[in-house]
């Protein structure tokens, strides 16, 4: 997986379509490294536009 490729997708598909313009705030979406927050099992999913399964505490869960 091109995770560069599939951030970029990610900003300009998911993100600007709906009106997210701050670009400060677009700025860190490009930096802050998504995959890193998502268990390895679903880090695939890491830029797509749907749920990951989380955890009772809210945290992504690592045995998913």
């Amino acid at each position: 997986m091109d995770l560069e490729q599939a951030r970029t997708n990610m900003v300009e598909q998911q993100i600007r379509t709906w009106e997210v313009l701050d670009q400060d705030v677009l700025d860190l979406l490009y930096v802050v490294p998504r995959e890193e927050f998502v268990p390895e099992k679903h880090r695939a999913l890491a830029f797509s536009d749907l749920q990951i399964p989380l955890d009772l505490e809210g945290k992504a869960t690592a045995n998913e």
